[in-house]
């Protein structure tokens, strides 16, 4: 069998690419030299599918959008005038579709199994887009009269996947087709992302039902994850520069005023998808589906968007922690022999209301007197002309009859909350502390043989560190020691705020 670094994606990728573009579009596309990727514009279009199983990863096809307009023309027989942007989303996902789906092909030939995701394109004219936790990497770059088209390729092999896939298909249930269609996907993400912000990073979060225009504007990160398999998809969170810095700092904790790298805040988005992502496998899992999760991507920028086609499900929920606002996307198509109705409408769970705007700044004549009160009287007063400058919810209306403040009674409250919390109020609140020297699975009928001088095996080798856990959270890793007659624990490593996320299993 072909190992991840033996394996040789770029052939059967150059090859799948020449002829897809000789077959369907009649046009003679060209292996190109590498600086033609500096004339990938600002304004493009990207279309990735990803993998799934013992090996995951994506392929993605990155070209111009004058040139996929071009491209979507030729292959419908229409003016590039006449394609519209539907159409022209809708030939990338079909392209890399294709291209995905022989790259599938050679690794499942080559013993690498692994399944596909539905596409999804990312399109604007300001982003990046960084594949994470891959082990193989490949870039290919062609050319059609100038126009440039790059290929990446990113995959991670997953050396237990297979025993555990197939563990999985062996013990699932059978497939429920009314838990199927009564799955809720936004009341479970309303109901877990909080609890996973909380445990992960001590972050209070609550759903928001309503979000201001402005929240949805500005720098961008997107964290996504791909399913593939009974159920197909992807789930994304996103977050803006300011809010990614608190998570960050919270995960790593930095103390006021440190601030994380970049490379801190891609970490902690990158296990936050993957984490809200487990916790969806596991959801479908229970109703007999089975599906694999892709490796998490980041993108980056000011202006961009990421779509999955031709969804059954879709979900988009607001959150909010003090001032900050971030979304939650999950989308999800079944597989074609479960006959799964397909929902018309996206299910966007809040409403966006225009910003208040700030008030201008007072005229001289208008200004509020700073002396101190007169002795005996009390403090100036704003007055009737100052007092007419402030901006209050119950001024601004929502649809041209209801005001903000009749809308959302709430609001006005909200935006004048205190948002400084007393730490020291949780310093005596007592935490358990637990060392565990390993793990072992066993089946039910193996648990009721264990008997007196029964030995159970564990996963852990006698030289290996116990584990330190607080509150059932692994924090640190040490050496047993016997004190007074007592067992004893010495600390040999403190883990990362980020390593302690990663060694969490909530799902």
């Amino acid at each position: 069998m072909e190992t991840i670094q033996t394996v040789d994606i770029a052939t059967p990728i150059s090859k799948t690419v020449v002829e897809v573009f000789d077959m369907m579009l009649g046009m003679q596309i060209e292996p190109a030299e590498a600086s033609i990727e500096s004339t990938l514009t600002e304004k493009r279009i990207v279309a990735s599918v990803n993998m799934a199983g013992v090996i995951s990863g994506v392929v993605s096809i990155h070209v111009n959008y004058d040139f996929a307009t071009f491209m979507a023309a030729s292959m419908l027989g229409s003016s590039p005038e006449e394609t519209q942007e539907s159409e022209i989303k809708d030939v990338m996902s079909e392209l890399v579709n294709i291209v995905g789906g022989n790259v599938k092909s050679f690794l499942n030939d080559s013993g690498l199994t692994c399944v596909l995701s539905t596409p999804s394109i990312t399109h604007g004219t300001d982003f990046t887009i960084e594949n994470l936790n891959v082990e193989k990497y490949e870039k290919l770059l062609f050319a059609k009269d100038n126009h440039p088209l790059m290929v990446e390729a990113g995959l991670r092999f997953h050396g237990d996947q297979q025993a555990d896939a197939a563990a999985a298909a062996a013990a699932r249930p059978p497939i429920n087709i009314d838990r199927i269609n009564a799955l809720d996907i936004g009341a479970m993400l309303a109901d877990f992302v909080p609890t996973v912000f909380d445990t992960m990073l001590s972050l209070k979060v609550s759903q928001a039902g309503a979000v201001y225009q402005s929240e949805l504007e500005g720098l961008k990160i997107v964290g996504v994850v791909s399913f593939a398999g009974d159920i197909m998809g992807v789930v994304s969170i996103h977050v803006d520069g300011v809010f990614g810095q608190i998570m960050a700092r919270s995960m790593m904790g930095l103390e006021q005023g440190e601030t994380a790298s970049e490379a801190d805040i891609r970490d902690v988005i990158g296990e936050l998808s993957n984490i809200i992502g487990g916790k969806l496998k596991s959801y479908f899992t229970d109703t007999g589906l089975i599906c694999e999760l892709s490796t998490p991507s980041i993108t980056r920028g000011k202006d961009f968007q990421v779509e999955a086609l031709n969804l059954h499900r879709y979900e988009r929920l607001a959150f909010q922690h003090n001032e900050n606002y971030f979304f939650i996307e999950a989308g999800v198509k079944f597989a074609e022999n479960l006959h799964i109705p397909k929902k018309t409408e996206k299910e966007v769970a809040y409403e966006v209301i225009p910003d208040i705007p700030v008030p201008p700044p007072a005229a001289p004549d208008q200004t509020i007197s700073q002396k101190p009160p007169l002795e005996g009287g009390s403090s100036p007063q704003p007055t009737a002309q100052a007092a007419d400058q402030q901006t209050r919810v119950a001024d601004i209306y929502f649809d041209g009859k209801t005001s903000l403040a009749e809308k959302f009674p709430d609001l006005e409250r909200t935006l004048q909350m205190p948002t400084e919390l007393n730490i020291d109020l949780l310093m005596d609140v007592p935490l358990e502390i637990s060392v565990e020297i390993g793990r072992t699975r066993v089946r039910i009928q193996d648990l009721l043989k264990l008997k007196e001088k029964s030995v159970v095996e564990l996963n852990a080798l006698a030289e290996d560190p116990v584990h330190i856990l607080v509150n059932d959270r692994l924090i640190a890793k040490g050496t047993v020691v016997v004190e007074g007659g007592k067992y004893g624990i010495k600390i040999t490593e403190i883990l990362s705020r980020l390593d302690r996320i990663r060694s969490l299993q909530l799902y």
